[in-house]
């Protein structure tokens, strides 16, 4: 029978994190899969074999061998194509994608009109991810909500992995318009934030039926967000398209002290009579996504879910958030799954 569980990216700063928390529930069947064989046998290694290395590069072609034992796959890199999430779920094999890439997650969502395909989720993580299951929550305390506007600040001194450094200064070429002011909560106050493309916005509509959703991005430094939003406003930002550009603004982010590591998710749902006001806040953004997806990765490790790709909230629910767990809900089931922060 598959029984292991492969985590391609799974040496890198999101990656370890969700290993080591799959690794206390299913030791020796979770495996550290990445290009970079030594780094996987030095993680595999400084985890005491509770986490195997696995060489694997996700660009080769051909279907690997190790996908016959294998029960779910969770991907942390970004990739260019469907192809091997296609190979993944044709096998039945379950998949978990933590991409914030709108058109990529589009293509997944496509693999519907195939059959026989496993079960995949995709827009987990903090933006998407928390945010899906907190504008879900809104919804389901008003089912008459016309717009929703969720806003994200993310902690501009957290030492994020280059891939999601790289994918947010890409984004900043078109983004950080159309400003607004938004009180988050009595302990982070009101921040200026900007319009930013999430993929939230632009599923959440199908997902929850709610016929306007924007997402807007701040970070806990006020000062560097308003840096960005002049370097916007005077179209500098244009830069970025570069990646020599983006991978030389990544090296000097990682070197600054700016900001910490704090983030919030605030999220205003509009009714005809009334606006819903929902937050949740913590510290870094990495640890987080992490659990929200280890979560996910249990679940669906344990459970038998109807064949295909989902939203984070088409199968799950958000039960608690706080600054000792997270909980979620399998709504197939009727299930919690926790883990402590």
């Amino acid at each position: 029978m598959r029984s292991n569980i492969a985590v391609v990216g799974g040496y890198g700063k999101v990656g370890r994190m969700i290993c080591e928390h799959l690794a206390i529930k299913y030791p020796g069947k979770v495996y550290a899969a990445g290009r970079n064989q030594h780094k996987a046998e030095e993680f595999s290694k400084a985890m005491h074999s509770k986490v195997l290395p696995l060489a694997f590069d996700v660009l080769n072609d051909e279907e690997p061998a190790w996908l016959s034992e294998a029960r779910i796959v969770v991907v942390c890199l970004d990739l260019a194509d469907d192809r091997f999430a296609s190979m993944c779920l044709e096998k039945g094999i379950q998949y978990v994608d933590i991409t914030a890439n709108e058109h990529y997650i589009y293509k997944m969502k496509a693999l519907n009109k195939q059959s026989n395909l496993g079960t995949g989720v995709v827009s987990v993580g903090l933006a998407p991810g928390l945010t899906n299951l907190l504008a879900q929550q809104a919804v389901n305390m008003d089912q008459n909500i016309s717009e929703i506007d969720i806003s994200v600040m993310l902690g501009s001194g957290e030492k994020h992995g280059p891939a999601a450094v790289d994918w947010t200064l890409e984004n900043m070429v078109h983004a950080f318009t159309h400003k607004k002011m938004v009180h988050f909560n009595s302990s982070i106050g009101t921040r200026a934030t900007y319009q930013f493309p999430f993929s939230d916005q632009y599923t959440l509509p199908t997902t929850l039926h709610v016929p306007e959703v924007t997402t807007r991005l701040c970070f806990d430094s006020s000062a560097f967000t308003r840096m960005i939003a002049l370097l916007r406003f005077l179209k500098i930002t244009k830069v970025m398209k570069s990646k020599i550009v983006r991978k030389v603004v990544t090296r000097l982010l990682d070197q600054s002290k700016i900001g910490t590591d704090a983030f919030a998710i605030k999220i205003d749902a509009y009714t005809p009579s009334d606006v819903i006001e929902l937050s949740l806040s913590g510290s870094n953004q990495t640890k987080i996504t992490a659990v929200v997806t280890s979560l996910i990765t249990l679940a669906l490790y344990e459970n038998n879910l109807p064949a295909g790709v989902f939203h984070i909230e088409e199968l799950f629910e958000l039960v608690a958030f706080s600054d000792t767990n997270i909980v979620i809900r399998l709504k197939e089931v009727d299930t919690n799954y926790s883990i402590d922060l």
